[in-house]
């Protein structure tokens, strides 16, 4: 054999290397639906960092699955000490100075888009795959979601390749650069051996009572109402990744304009005898918009 044919020969054979690879790499969809299940099925332990307004934090968390969902146990490892722990629709913060508790819609560290919502996530993002990396000490996929209007963040997702397990993320304004990056250090993934309540046979959240949010973006969808105070309204809206917060509250004291930390922006504003505040990671304009939009029914 020729030298020129041994080198079509040897090119041959890595071409046809590179397209099993690409045949065996997980395409976005399946990725997003394998997150999905993680989520519902994955309990661990670890130590990410989370880095926002020229910030680098570590926080230790720890994942343990109940009939009732995921209950998440966050403790800071930088800067002052605090724990915080979701369970079951509602946060609860512990400092030196007591406990503080709030609704689980609160947008933390740790991101957690919801479950029930991954299938529709390509009506409000493009997903394409980035890459390959290692997080934490595990080969990972990268994908990009950008998402179909300037209305919320672009993603840059590292998922794990088995699971799914989400082991990165990356928030980046539309066109612009980072806002908020996460990523695992070290890691420890088990499956639970817990089967979940039936998620599908929850009752879907009650609309609210008297109130409108007549220009939400598409693709969000109202998923929860947590608990309020009395005369009060918490309503939660996601697209899958992305989600909002609309709080209606007696009139009062509280926040007039726009508010920011990190990815996460709010809006306050008064209507009438009452007082909307919307909080979500997303951008500042977005969120004045869906408060701009709250409105009484009728």
């Amino acid at each position: 054999m020729t030298a020129g044919a041994l080198r079509r020969a040897g090119a041959l054979l890595a071409l046809l290397a590179s397209a099993a690879c690409l045949a065996q790499e997980p395409q976005p969809a399946e990725l997003l639906e394998r997150m999905s299940r993680s989520l519902q099925s994955l309990e661990y332990e670890g130590v990410f960092v989370y880095v926002h307004e020229g910030r680098v934090d570590a926080v230790q968390v720890t994942r343990t699955q109940s009939p009732y969902g995921p209950v998440d146990r966050l403790v800071t490892l930088s800067g002052d000490r605090r724990e915080v722990v979701r369970e079951r629709g509602e946060l609860r913060c512990l400092t030196p100075g007591g406990t503080v508790t709030a609704s689980a819609g609160e947008r933390f560290a740790l991101l957690a888009p919801d479950p029930a919502a991954v299938g529709r996530l390509q009506e409000s993002y493009r997903f394409t795959i980035a890459g390959r990396d290692r997080i934490a000490g595990y080969d990972a996929t990268v994908i990009d979601a950008t998402p179909v209007d300037a209305l919320r963040y672009a993603y840059r997702l590292w998922l794990e390749r088995a699971s799914g397990m989400l082991l990165a993320s990356m928030l980046r304004e539309p066109g612009g650069g980072p806002v908020e990056q996460l990523a695992f250090t070290s890691l420890r993934l088990r499956e639970s051996g817990l089967v979940p309540l039936d998620e599908a046979a929850a009752p879907a959240p009650a609309a609210p009572i008297g109130w409108q949010v007549a220009d939400l973006p598409p693709g969000f969808r109202l998923i929860a109402r947590p608990a309020a105070p009395e005369g009060s309204q918490h309503l939660l809206f996601s697209d899958g990744l992305a989600s909002v917060s609309v709080y209606i509250e007696p009139r009062g004291g509280g926040l007039l304009g726009a508010a920011r930390r990190g990815a996460t922006h709010a809006y306050g504003r008064a209507l009438d005898d009452a007082h909307v505040v919307v909080v979500g990671d997303l951008p500042a304009a977005t969120v004045a918009r869906i408060a701009a939009s709250v409105r009484r029914d009728g």
